[in-house]
């Protein structure tokens, strides 16, 4: 529901919602942001609702796995990160180094992949670049008990669709897009467990830039940036989609034909 009230800008109505989630007491950041990404996750303190799978039968795990695995691993190396989305991460951890969420959310060339390997650019032919976050720690992925091996498409890791990051960033935006305090106190939450420095936006504007990329890097590849684009309004979906990319003909799902042939009042 808060979801929701976030897309229709009822940032009251978003807020009390996210506060009777809180009041359950039953959520907190996992303290290791690649963690997330493993099988075992789904049990998780921070993950909402999530889908969890099962490698009893074939081709009934988490398909993402072979989607997005490199060819030499029997994928289909689909859905490649592009550069821009890289260049987002433009904020160093407290002792220096490359936010984790990075290379816990893609694979670049030299940076450690799976399997004692390290990735290489000539995996990806569009970008250089693939998603690591529902791949596994070799070509098979291991059931439960660790001891035989299945095939890929047999994947256990969960997909998750809601997290307790992501409440904490739409907790941010609603605070901050009604004039309310506590924007940056939310957002910094996200940013400290990627081992980053407090944010020194103070100005709704500036506020808003950050929460947004703090989504974009957070919450990458978990199907959330589309629909967050649509959100912050035309001239951000254009700007970030292409020239290419209509607005106006994309905002909504169509109505169905057969409502607006039984409803002809519909428009």
């Amino acid at each position: 529901m808060a979801k929701v009230d976030l897309y229709e800008k009822k940032y009251a109505e978003c807020l009390t919602n996210i506060q009777a989630l809180e009041n359950l007491n039953q959520y907190k950041l996992l303290s290791n942001y690649a963690n997330l990404f493993k099988a075992g996750a789904e049990d998780s303190t921070e993950v909402i609702f999530g889908l969890r799978f099962s490698n009893s039968i074939s081709a009934v795990g988490n398909i993402l796995n072979v989607d997005f695995s490199p060819s030499i691993e029997g994928g289909y190396f689909f859905d490649a990160p592009t550069q821009s989305y890289v260049d987002a991460f433009t904020d160093k951890t407290l002792a220096g180094t490359d936010d984790p969420r990075l290379d816990a959310s893609i694979g670049r060339d030299g940076k450690p992949w799976f399997n004692n390997k390290l990735f290489s650019a000539s995996w990806s032919p569009a970008t250089g670049y693939l998603v690591k976050k529902y791949d596994e720690d070799s070509i098979f992925t291991k059931p439960q008990d660790r001891t035989t091996y299945v095939p890929k498409s047999r994947s256990l890791v969960p997909y998750h669709y809601m997290r307790y990051a992501d409440i904490l960033l739409m907790k941010a935006e609603a605070l901050n897009e009604s004039g309310g305090a506590g924007a940056a106190i939310e957002l910094n939450k996200v940013r400290a467990r990627a081992g980053l420095a407090p944010t020194i936006a103070a100005s709704q504007t500036d506020l808003r830039t950050v929460i947004m990329n703090e989504r974009r890097k957070e919450l990458g590849f978990e199907f959330h940036r589309y629909f967050d684009l649509m959100r912050y309004g035309q001239s951000v979906a254009e700007a970030a989609l292409g020239t290419g990319f209509s607005f106006t003909k994309n905002r909504y799902f169509p109505i169905p034909q057969l409502e607006l042939d039984t409803n002809t009042a519909l428009k």
